[in-house]
């Protein structure tokens, strides 16, 4: 108490304030008791008015405490003016109590009290904390459209609200419209967020927003997660240019980059208009020379292009074939989705046209090791199948390939047996098949159930033994 003796009481009623504002609830009801006792102030509003707010602190404030001083001023017979009125809203923008608030609110309209500018944000603020934010935002757009300015901190917890609420386009709109304002940007922590939930959602605008107001100037470094988020939503929408940025980033992180994240790269230049074929498959050749070998998912961004349009398949090989003979490295997967995309057409002559040029992609290594074939398994089962499809062509075309396929040393698999099976059924060489049945059998291959159905159905038809020298097929 020695430390206000000697200050003259009007500062003394000045100095509760301030305590209040900061909501040190013990120094306020101190230097209130003090002024009582000591300086012999009467009960009075000024007395009250800091034991109102100083329920500010977060932690130990409470709308019951406020409500015990209202009751204290009316058993006094005291006025609760109008700044107490926005004391009281003060308060209540921290902690909830939606009844209280709109007594304080009906109250000053009954007395004329003018509500202020600040505390028409308490308001808001106290809607906002209740999960009102239909109401609160009206408030906001109101002072807006009067010319006053949001300060940044209500506006900041607007939008974390309209997250919360999955509202991303809604907390969009704040953002860009206090950047419209040309007021302070959104916090870091905001900005992080905002990135965060955008690229989760894959929003677009939002991600790309976020990116050039966080990441391009260098305030934030996101996290591993985000970055493939990002990368993701950038591959959805064709944009290179962040996709790359993203993709960078991560190897800055020192991420093992894996086939997942190739392929997004792969996708953001396949998802342009047109299509930017050389990109992506010089990004996929990169991939194959870091030793990483495609599988089926990565293989499908580009059969969607090819299959889409035989031009892009067609243009594709050829950058296919510029890029090996430039010394890039190009994965038979792809080449392999071009063959396919022509099958899914049933367009033999473009399939086998390239097939006959495959032999271009031929590796050879030193004399000790194998050489890589120019074609696979995978090459093979589509070729039967389109085989399977040819009409008068099926059987010479399937005997010419098992040629090529015994002489590149590549192994039968169950579904290159099966589409052989349905081209002898097809062709009428029930011999052929019998022979083919015989040879899987020694290695241990077998087809589906319903193939060797098909196939002995066929034969019953004509009164053939398909198992004459063979054990039932289990």
């Amino acid at each position: 108490m020695q430390e206000w003796a000697s200050d003259p009481t009007p500062n003394l009623f000045d100095l509760a304030r301030e305590y209040a504002a900061r909501g040190d609830i013990g120094r306020t009801v101190a230097l209130v008791d003090y002024l009582i006792r000591q300086r012999g102030e009467p009960p009075n509003s000024r007395l009250f008015a800091p034991l109102i707010l100083c329920n500010v602190d977060p932690e130990h404030g409470s709308p019951a405490a406020v409500r015990g001083y209202l009751k204290q001023l009316d058993e006094e017979g005291l006025p609760v003016d109008s700044g107490i009125c926005h004391d009281v809203l003060k308060v209540l923008s921290i902690h909830v109590d939606h009844i209280l608030r709109a007594d304080i609110l009906d109250y000053m309209r009954r007395t004329w009290f003018t509500l202020s500018t600040e505390g028409q944000q308490d308001v808001a603020a106290g809607l906002i904390r209740e999960g009102s934010l239909e109401e609160a935002l009206q408030i906001i757009n109101n002072l807006q459209q009067s010319g006053e300015r949001v300060p940044n901190w209500l506006d900041d917890m607007a939008t974390y609200a309209l997250l919360h609420a999955d509202n991303f386009s809604g907390a969009l709109d704040v953002v860009t419209s206090r950047e419209a304002s040309r007021e302070p940007g959104s916090s870091s922590n905001l900005g992080d967020t905002m990135l965060d939930v955008a690229s989760k959602l894959h929003h677009y605008v939002g991600t790309l927003h976020g990116w050039n107001a966080q990441v391009r100037p260098g305030r934030a470094n996101p996290s591993i997660g985000t970055l493939l988020e990002v990368l993701a939503t950038a591959a959805q929408h064709g944009d290179t240019d962040l996709a790359v940025q993203a993709f960078r980033c991560l190897g800055q992180h020192a991420v093992t980059f894996s086939c997942r994240e190739y392929e997004l790269l792969c996708q953001a230049y396949l998802s342009k208009e047109p299509p930017d074929l050389i990109g992506a498959l010089s990004t996929a050749s990169t991939m194959a020379e870091n030793g990483i070998t495609p599988d089926r998912s990565f293989t499908r961004v580009f059969y969607a292009v090819f299959e889409h349009d035989p031009q892009n398949a067609q243009h594709g090989f050829e950058l296919m074939q510029e890029l090996h003979r430039n010394g890039r490295k190009v994965s038979l997967a792809l080449i392999n989705t071009v063959l396919e995309s022509y099958s899914s057409r049933r367009d033999l002559e473009q399939a086998m046209s390239i097939y006959q040029t495959m032999h271009e992609f031929e590796v050879y290594g030193p004399p000790n090791e194998p050489r890589l074939p120019f074609a696979n398994a995978t090459t093979y089962e589509i070729l039967y199948d389109l085989a399977g499809h040819a009409g008068q062509q099926t059987h010479d075309l399937m005997v010419s390939l098992r040629e090529e396929q015994r002489a590149l040393g590549v192994s039968t698999t169950p579904k290159m047996l099966e589409a052989m099976l349905t081209c002898c059924v097809s062709s009428g060489d029930m011999d052929e098949a019998k022979e083919l049945l015989r040879e899987a059998e020694q290695s241990g291959i077998f087809p589906r159930p319903d193939s060797v159905e098909h196939f002995v159905a066929t034969l019953a038809s004509r009164r053939d033994d398909p198992f004459a020298s063979t054990r039932p097929v289990e």
